[in-house]
């Protein structure tokens, strides 16, 4: 195989005479000897955040130092340290980390000694010194435990990093100096011109899928550290201390990996982003992050068999709930129809637990959550406004005749009838919109006779299946967590905070008191919903893992339990003989006997 000349070039920078001046000395009480390399106290000194310092002692590291003599006096007001292997997330948690220690050493000032708690973060720390420092120690006092491995690491510490202005002048100085060793042969001058286009080149082949893996792995060295020529002329010119300010990420190649889409890129955006000064730029190189779990999310292989009853997950007959509550009711028939909330769809399940329509968008990464830019997500079904498109649908009903009535986190409501055919579309009126962590409720939706009744807030809103709005009333008790049309035509409320369910009137909404007398069993519960069979039964589902029984005269018959353990913000349904639980993208089903 031949050797490119940018690898040529770059070894032979890599052998450049050391610089006359009095060099840094690195020690340390052991380093890990991997048996293909050592990983000394020198890593933690070069700039580079994918290598690091690791002990070598047996056991927890604890005790364990690294130390340089600086050769010169050195004024530092803090040092930044960043405990554990920052090449990815997944290398950091794998591997143990500093939990506290030690920074101590000399000066012409004379001995220092701080210590610091550096928390358990994928970020660096920064330890205040304030003192003019010849050598340094940093010594392990406690440590993190590693998921993996239980070897220590510290992969760079950094002087006065938060302040870019402090190593303004030495940087241009040893900007200088590298500009003139460069300049002293013709090797080393073809540097800077060969590497701009290698990195296009890589790029172009990634699109082309050549040597996808060797060319990705170009972008992504110069993605986190820059220019790969300049490394060996910032270990030699650039002050201990300063390397990772003088190696940060290029612009170009993160866009680069940003284009190309492959979740292969996080170790790199995450190293970056760990290193990178600005505060905005590592807000944005993790959100990239972020956009690439998504795209991971949606590349995972699909399921050709979904269980029934649901599971996380973008199939048909899968949900994602993200944390939120999915609504359900049944119709004629028996199917179960449900909100699948972060797909942003309507499922519709047979009676034997199979997902046999579905209404919602196209796949993709989403970015829109309850109404605001959100991070980036992937989903089954788009966020969009056309017909048949929900904004995280959170509340439906099927009413008479079948009519099937949604209404989403815009409280844009949509009606189908019978044969899945649009009938009406319409926003309902109403300053305030709700937020993500529905157990505080509404927007909920029961109905009666040919009206459907919109709960939000206090405030109760009566169309038609048409759109057309009959009247609007709010309920003397305040927000409401849960509520259903039972018990022979009655409004049954659970007020936020409140653990009573009152009777209203549903066409004006005048208060008739509890409905029961005894109230719902304690069970430690604090979210409740409410769903009625053919008999005008009442049940009500908790989060302490009950479902409570009830029938239309407020007789208590029976407790049930869906699950083996309670979950939060169940929602019921019930057809016949059997209730259904909806929690954690699962569906339970509990038949009782007729």
């Amino acid at each position: 195989m031949r050797t490119s000349p940018l690898l040529l070039t770059l070894l032979a920078a890599a052998a450049l005479p050391a610089s006359a001046s009095a060099a840094p000395k690195f020690t340390a009480s052991s380093s890990h000897d991997s048996g293909s390399s050592v990983l000394g106290p020198e890593l933690a000194f070069d700039g580079l955040l994918g290598t690091s310092w690791a002990e070598g002692k047996p056991g927890d590291g604890v005790a364990e130092w690294i130390e340089v003599d600086l050769g010169e006096d050195r004024a530092v007001e803090t040092i930044s340290v960043w405990a554990g292997d920052f090449a990815s997330k997944e290398a950091w948690s794998g591997r143990a980390r500093g939990a506290e220690i030690t920074v101590s050493g000399s000066g012409p000032d004379g001995d220092f000694k701080v210590g610091a708690e550096l928390g358990d973060r994928f970020a660096r720390k920064d330890v205040r010194v304030g003192k003019t420092v010849r050598t340094l120690r940093i010594t392990l006092d406690a440590v993190h435990r590693g998921d993996v491995f239980e070897t220590t690491h510290i992969s760079e510490v950094a002087f006065d990093f938060q302040d870019p202005d402090v190593s303004k002048e030495a940087l241009a100085a040893a900007e200088e100096k590298i500009v003139k060793e460069v300049a002293r042969s013709r090797t080393t001058r073809e540097l800077p011109e060969l590497e701009p286009p290698t990195l296009k080149e890589a790029y172009l082949a990634c699109k082309d899928n050549v040597d996808y893996s060797k060319n990705f792995k170009v972008i992504g060295a110069i993605a986190t550290s820059g220019w790969q020529w300049r490394i060996p002329f910032v270990g030699k010119f650039v002050p201990v201390g300063y390397r990772l300010q003088a190696l940060q990420f290029n612009e170009k190649a993160v866009n680069y990996l940003v284009k190309l889409k492959d979740p292969n890129a996080m170790p790199y955006f995450e190293s970056t982003a760990a290193g990178t000064q600005n505060v905005a730029d590592r807000e944005w190189l993790f959100l990239e992050v972020k956009y690439l779990l998504a795209e991971q999310d949606l590349r995972r292989s699909r399921r050709a068999t979904v269980p029934q009853w649901g599971s996380t997950g973008f199939e048909d007959g899968a949900f994602m709930s993200k944390g939120e509550a999915l609504d359900m009711e049944v119709d004629s028939a028996g199917n179960l129809w449900v909100t699948d909330l972060g797909n942003n769809r309507i499922q519709r399940f047979t009676p034997g637990g199979t997902a046999d329509k579905v209404i919602g968008g196209e796949k993709g990464i989403a970015e829109k959550w309850f109404g605001d830019k959100g991070d980036p997500y992937a989903t089954a079904g788009m966020p969009g406004t056309e017909i048949g498109q929900f904004e995280q649908p959170m509340a439906l009903t099927v009413g008479n005749y079948d009519v099937l009535v949604v209404i989403d986190s815009a409280l844009r409501v949509q009606t189908w009838d019978a044969e899945m055919a649009p009938k009406a579309q319409w926003t309902i009126d109403k300053d305030w919109k709700p937020s993500s962590g529905r157990g505080a409720g509404t927007p909920i939706i029961t109905w009666m006779g040919d009206d459907f009744y919109f709960i939000i807030k206090d405030e109760v809103f009566i169309y038609t299946a048409d759109g057309e709005l009959k009247t609007r009333y709010v309920l003397q008790g305040g927000d409401v967590q849960a509520a259903v049309i039972a018990a022979g035509g009655k409004l049954l409320v659970r007020h936020a905070a409140t653990n009573d369910i009152i009777e209203y009137k549903p066409a004006d909404g005048f208060r008739q008191g509890k409905f029961l007398k005894k109230g719902v069993p304690e069970d430690g519960s604090e979210d409740w919903d409410m769903c009625t069979d053919a008999d005008d039964n009442l049940y009500v589902a908790t989060d302490g893992g009950n479902v409570h029984m009830w029938n239309k005269r407020g007789k208590f018959i029976e407790t049930l339990q869906p699950w083996e353990r309670a979950r939060n913000m169940p929602r019921c349904a019930v057809s016949g003989p059997i209730i259904y639980v909806v929690a954690k993208d699962e569906i339970a089903r509990i038949q009782r006997e007729e």
